[in-house]
């Protein structure tokens, strides 16, 4: 047995340096069996699907689709319609593909089409970007035979962009075609056959356009009616523990798929083997629980116009042999796919037999991989456990790994780990600022993005109105549209059949008369109904119809749309088949291609597909004939429009911007994308803000009155930023609310004909010494403010004056340090008093407690802060906290006497004004 491994491992070897001696550069995809489909539904990620490559080819762009052979693989990369580089694009669904000038790039599909013939490929081109102006540029199918040499052109499968509009964001198409084509004889009966699709230039400049491929179908329309042949190469086959057993049929004929089957009980049952759909199967590492299983493969002829036969091949044993050397086997090691601040976890299993010591794992990079073991225990020389594989990837892109399990004296094993990360896609979050003009658009941080795009746009228009774009019912027996929008009600249908027109009523028809022709005789793609109309401003149509043929007439027509009336496209879900009757051959609703929407002439035709008579006894007869009835294209007229504000607006690596030039009381909306490298994910949810009507009073934010409204004394202001006086002109305002901060300086005034409202707490609010803030009628003010009056220069046993101009200054509070004999030096004479007109002397105020306020127009004589120098004089700096006064006080005066009165407001005194107002006052005497 060790020669064997011997000899295997020899062949291996050789086999390893052939496959490098005939390397190309490129990755050849393994091939397909048919019938295969591909709708990308599913496309995860940068990893291209089961027998998939992007290739690039040398040399620069022409106006000649390039056949060379590629010399190089093209990696799978996220995109939008914004990208202008060569690319190969995972459009969401879509294949995407971009070359430029010198960096062209293809698209390739491999299949296998042993023991088939008449191999028809069917999928649909679509335009992803262009520019408005801009270069128009095509795609094409392309094929060789096995991995070498250059490509052949599939004629009829150029498609173009339709160039006039741009299409530069997001991942959605436009002009989408339906491209279906058999492949020349030289592709049948092939093991390997590579479609390529690749781009070439068609006219004008600039930056060149993207497109896409979607909804692959290669199928089989012919294989000879019958019975599949083949059989399995080898009967018995053998391999050692962990290694895998390949089988293989040889010879197969004349199938259309194949099915591998496994039986684990002597052929007793078979079970399919899932996805074992090739002409060989090669099973994951062996164990010794599946030495004595049985293969065989299940081969199907399904092709059209025959009955399915099946061949099952003759069963083959798998032999399992134990190596006596210790050994390291492990499970399949899965690809990992996530996005970024997501994990993809996994699990393998991890088996050894003949140990002499423990398994022990290294792992070459953590930053994005992590192992859930560093070894695992052997018991009796074996070991069978699971091992856990966690994927955190913290950027974009394809990141690698490598395990690394050994044993004493086993050979170690490494297992290749290979991960492929998506930019997470970014949750966007409510606006806040939201102003008349400007909000702030605010979004959730994605790992591993390095900036993001924003979309702010307006949806504009009103939602779209249902409407009959063109129909016929052909009441009037003649061939010009009966109904429909003004501009389709001139148009009419036509046949190149040769008969003569006539109308048929009755025999079953709902909604007589029917148009109606003969000739349709070998008319198979040829011949056709057919009539056109305009589709300005209509989207979403839907197209009905109904047929019906004599016994001897045509039995089958699909419907086409074209542009131009030269190049046409199916329609799917047009396909149509007649019977004698007008209830057999229906369309209702069939959608029309988006191509279709918006354009100033559309034309539809219902062609014959084969010339098959309606009673399917022979081919369609001269005398045969085809009627059609009740062709009605519905749609809807007008509808909303996006209009961009920021479109593609890259702001960097932040989560908030702002948006600004707005106008007032409009809906507004935003997506954001994250990006990394070239990768750009898809749009984050939609936030909808609406902007504030513009002010009616004047407001101070972001270093300005909003919309140039400034302050008035008939006008409501509000200060939402910093606002200092010093810096600006004194104002006047009907009233005065501050959110944000207000300072008003030395020499500055602000006057308030109404309510004073601070939200903004009384730090925020600040009348320095000399500043006036003035008030024109009573009321109740809302929140404290702050304001400083300074004294003389004072020194210690001096005293002066004061007078609270707000409601609520704590009396100990305001000059803590003066003797109060309370709250400091107890027991001593509180040096805080009040004049007493009655007795004509100062006493202690009224309660002279720790929480003793202040009263309005009282004068406090202070003494100065008992910590001040007995000669050196100082300014005090008297700081009242409260709510501005206002309004009127009536203060009793003592006739012959005396009445110490104070200043109640937080602004000066016209002492003229005063004495005018007061004439029983004759004297003022201003304590100094």
């Amino acid at each position: 047995m060790k020669q064997n491994n011997l000899l295997k491992l020899s062949l291996m070897i050789l086999l390893m340096f052939f496959a490098v001696a005939t390397s190309w550069g490129q990755t050849n995809p393994a091939a397909q069996s048919l019938p295969y489909s591909q709708n990308f539904s599913s496309l995860s990620g940068t990893t291209y699907p089961a027998g998939w490559q992007g290739w690039t080819i040398s040399g620069n762009m022409s106006t000649t689709i390039p056949t060379a052979a590629p010399n190089g693989d093209k990696a799978l990369s996220a995109g939008t319609n914004a990208t202008n580089s060569g690319v190969v694009m995972n459009m969401s669904g879509k294949m995407g593909v971009m070359s430029t000038n010198s960096n062209q790039n293809a698209i390739v599909l491999a299949i296998n089409t042993t023991g088939q013939s008449s191999i028809n490929v069917s999928y649909v081109a679509a335009t992803q970007r262009q520019e408005s102006s801009a270069r128009i540029g095509a795609i094409g199918l392309q094929y060789r035979i096995g991995t070498s040499g250059d490509f052949t052109n599939v004629d009829g499968t150029i498609y173009r962009n339709p160039g006039g509009s741009n299409n530069t964001s997001g991942t959605a198409s436009i002009s989408p075609a339906t491209i279906s084509i058999t492949l020349p004889a030289a592709a049948n009966n092939k093991p390997i056959v590579q479609l390529r699709w690749a781009i070439g230039d068609s006219s004008g400049s600039g930056n060149r356009p993207s497109f896409s491929i979607d909804d692959i179908s290669v199928s089989v329309l012919s294989l000879p009616c019958a019975t599949p042949t083949g059989s399995i190469v080898e009967d018995i086959v053998e391999a050692v523990v962990p290694n895998t057993a390949t089988f293989a049929v040889n010879n197969a004929t004349n199938y259309t798929s194949v099915q591998w089957q496994l039986s684990t009980n002597q052929g007793g049952t078979w079970s399919n083997i899932n996805g074992a759909n090739q002409i060989s199967y090669t099973t994951g590492a062996t164990t010794i629980a599946m030495d004595g299983y049985m293969y065989r493969a299940v081969l199907t002829n399904a092709s059209s116009n025959c009955t399915t036969t099946t061949h099952q091949t003759n069963p083959a044993y798998l032999f399992v042999n134990i190596s006596d050397e210790p050994t390291i086997s492990v499970g399949s090691v899965p690809a990992f796919s996530t996005t970024t601040g997501q994990t993809d976890t996994e699990s393998i299993t991890i088996s050894g037999i003949n140990l002499e010591g423990d398994i022990t794992l290294v792992l070459s990079d953590n930053t994005h991989f992590d192992i859930s073991h560093d070894s695992f225990p052997e018991t009796g020389g074996n070991v069978n456990s699971t091992l856990t594989i966690t994927y955190s990837p913290l950027t974009a892109g394809n990141h690698s790994a490598t395990i690394t399990l050994s044993s004493p004296n086993a050979v170690d094993l490494i297992l290749n780990l290979n991960g492929t990360a998506s930019l997470g896609v970014p949750v966007a979050t409510e606006a806040t600022d939201v102003s008349y003009n400007n909000f702030t658009a605010n979004w959730d941080a994605v790992l591993g993005a390095e900036s993001y795009e924003i979309d702010v746009y307006t949806i504009q228009g009103n939602a779209p109105v249902p409407v009959n774009v063109v129909g016929w019912n052909f009441t009037d027996n003649n061939v010009t549209a009966d109904y429909g929008i003004a501009g389709n009600l001139n148009k009419t249908i036509s046949t190149n059949s040769s008969g003569t027109i006539n109308w048929l009523s009755g025999s079953g028809n709902s909604n007589p008369p029917a148009i109606s022709n003969s000739g349709w005789d070998g008319g198979s793609g040829s011949k056709y109904w057919q009539v056109n109309f305009t589709t300005i401003g209509i989207s979403n149509m839907k197209l009905s119809s109904v047929q019906r043929s004599s016994n001897t007439g045509p039995g089958n027509f699909k419907v086409q749309y074209s542009l131009n009336g030269s190049s046409w496209f199916d329609v799917a879900g047009g396909a149509v088949t007649v019977d004698n009757d007008f209830t057999t051959g229906k369309l209702t609703n069939v959608s029309l291609p988006s191509a279709c929407e918006n354009q100033s002439l559309v034309y539809l035709r219902w062609i014959m597909t084969n010339n098959i008579q309606a009673d399917g006894e022979g081919n369609v007869a001269s005398s045969g004939t085809s009627a059609i009835d009740d062709i009605l294209v519905t749609g809807e007229q007008g509808g909303t429009s996006v209009v961009y504000i920021l479109q593609d607006e890259n702001v960097g690596n932040i989560t908030s911007y702002e948006v600004t030039d707005l106008d007032p009381e409009t809906i507004y909306s935003y997506v954001v994308r994250a990006l990394a490298g070239a990768a750009t994910t898809t749009n984050s949810n939609e936030i909808t803000v609406e902007t504030t009507a513009i002010p009616a009073g004047a407001i101070w934010e972001n270093g300005e009155w909003l919309a140039g409204i400034e302050p008035d004394i008939d006008r409501d202001v509000t200060i939402n930023g910093d606002f200092y006086i010093s810096d600006y002109d004194s104002f006047e305002a009907k009233t005065l609310t501050v959110n944000g901060s207000l300072l008003i300086e030395t020499d500055y005034t602000i006057t308030v004909n109404g309510l004073i409202t601070n939200n903004a707490g009384p730090s925020n609010f600040i009348v320095e010494n000399g500043a006036n803030l003035i008030q024109l009628t009573d009321g109740s003010n809302i929140g404290e403010i702050t304001v400083i009056r300074n004294s003389k220069p004072m020194k210690r046993l001096d005293y002066t004056l004061w007078s609270s101009p707000v409601i609520g200054q704590n009396l100990f509070g305001f000059s803590p340090d003066t003797v109060n004999g309370i709250t400091n030096y107890p027991g001593s004479t509180g040096r805080i008093y009040i004049y007493d007109g009655v007795v004509d002397t100062y006493i202690n105020p009224n309660p002279f407690t720790a929480d003793a306020v202040m009263n309005e127009a009282v004068g406090y004589l202070f003494r100065a802060p008992n910590n001040y120098h007995a000669t050196n004089e100082v300014v005090y700096q008297g700081t009242f906290t409260g709510t501005p006064f206002n309004g009127g006080l009536t203060v009793p005066v003592y006739a012959g006497g005396y009445t110490s009165v104070g200043n109640p407001y937080p602004s000066n005194i016209d002492s003229e004004l005063f004495m005018s107002a007061n004439g029983s006052v004759s004297t003022l005497y201003f304590w100094n």
